[in-house]
């Protein structure tokens, strides 16, 4: 009996699970044929949930990674100078920053602003020299669209950027506008672009440079170690002594790292959300990202994460065996079905972040579990309705037949009472005439 239950459960399984993924992909179809064909401001109507976007990188386990991590270590080998917004400070000001820190001799002196055009002369004089004298200089440039529609990359005023290196600053936000990814590099025609942090490494650790060279990844998920609490800052007043200790040799990053959305001394531009943010204010300046990529570079802290196949392999796996349990539960104690499955959710919610987590935080190993949870969660309900429709639907099935099985019965029974009657008035008449035997 049991064998027999277990069979009944395996095919029940198949077929919730064929229904859903034909849903699924018939949802899928219907997407695409509207968001191809139908005119965008009449797609308002449609659910937003594009099943191949990166929608879900807002529930990022990163961020619990931190909490169950609680690594408070701070990155001494990057040191951070607030200069606000550039076009509020002044380019004197600026200046007079990169001339202080020029002192200390920092291995590597990062810019992280870009001077398009002259402004004024004394202030644009006194930024030139003071580029000129900073060893190991890397400016900010940024990538964008010419009149063509083709990529170009943007560099300061060439009085300014002439005295160093530059680097792209664009960084990749998904559907949601949170920073996940970054490109090391970008290939421009024939030529080869280093991003803002790639050449800093480059310059700063050149074993640490070829390490993410030899990856050739064209995009790389961000490992977030924290926000501007995480790296030491430099404070103009400090002593000669401490402030030296604190910046030879090391990676200096001059710019922005005002995380209040509604300071005058930033602009949209600098700053984002990222998985770390609370609530949907950005609330990571540009900056402190380009500290957690440079971070993420010398300290290996690369996130690897299954291809494709393999994540779709293991999200149907597990999402049938959850099924299969769900029916299992649902034919033995059906009375408690709703009651069993909300603590159910909530055990696999805590399972398999707490697995996500560790995979995180132990090996680097990147893997969301949310759309995992998202299908499971939905499968629940469905289950109830599919076994409540096949239910009725054998019944109504079974009716037809039923009365087929009657209709039957009866012609086979009558065809019997005929030959029975028939057999009976034979033998009754024989007996009435006994002289027709002779």
């Amino acid at each position: 009996m049991k064998i027999n239950g277990n069979n009944s459960i395996i095919k029940d399984t198949i077929k919730v699970y064929g229904i859903i993924f034909g849903l699924s992909l018939l949802y899928m179809a219907v997407y695409f044929i509207v968001t191809d064909l139908a005119d965008p401001s009449s797609l308002s109507a449609l659910p937003s949930f594009n099943p191949f976007s990166n929608n879900f990188d807002k529930y990022d386990p990163q961020a619990l990674s931190l909490i169950l991590n609680k690594d408070e270590t701070i990155d001494s080998n990057i040191v951070l100078v607030s200069i606000g917004k550039p076009d509020v400070k002044g380019r004197a000001y600026i200046a007079n920053i990169i001339e202080v820190v020029s002192k200390y001799k920092p291995r590597v002196i990062a810019v992280d602003a870009v001077f398009w055009s002259n402004k004024d002369n004394e202030g644009d004089s006194l930024l030139e020299s003071a580029l000129s004298k900073a060893g190991g200089l890397v400016l900010a440039s940024r990538f964008d669209f010419n009149s063509d529609d083709k990529m170009q990359e943007k560099h300061s005023n060439s009085r300014f950027s002439k005295n160093g290196k530059s680097g792209y600053i664009n960084l990749i936000p998904n559907d949601d506008n949170i920073i996940v990814k970054w490109s090391p590099f970008i290939i421009n025609g024939q030529e080869k672009a280093l991003s803002f942090s790639s050449q800093v490494i480059r310059l700063y650790d050149s074993i640490a440079f070829k390490k993410l060279s030899s990856r050739g990844n064209p995009t790389e998920r961000i490992f977030y170690c924290g926000n501007s609490n995480k790296f030491p800052e430099l404070d103009l007043s400090d002593s000669t002594q401490a402030a030296n200790t604190l910046v030879k040799d090391k990676i200096v990053l001059i710019g922005n790292i005002d995380n209040n959305p509604y300071s005058n001394t930033i602009s949209n531009e600098t700053i984002f959300k990222t998985p770390l943010s609370i609530g949907d204010f950005p609330d990571m300046p540009e900056m402190i990202i380009q500290a957690n990529i440079l971070s993420m570079i010398l300290h290996s802290h690369f996130l690897h994460e299954p291809n494709l196949l393999l994540k779709i392999v293991l999200l149907q796996l597990i999402w049938i065996l959850n099924i299969f349990l769900l029916c299992l539960i649902y034919s033995r104690l059906q009375k408690w079905y709703s009651a069993i499955t909300i603590p159910y959710i909530i055990f696999l919610m805590a399972f398999y972040t707490f697995m996500t987590t560790t995979m995180l935080v132990r090996f680097q190993i990147y893997y969301n579990p949310f759309t995992l949870i998202l299908f499971i969660t939905v499968t629940i309900p469905f289950v109830e309705i599919y076994f409540n429709v096949k239910g009725k639907f054998l019944n109504e099935l079974r009716k037809p037949f039923r009365w087929s099985k009657k209709i039957i019965l009866g012609l086979i029974n009558g065809k019997k009472t005929i030959q029975s009657e028939n057999e009976e008035s034979s033998i009754t008449s024989f007996l009435s005439n006994p002289e027709e035997k002779d």
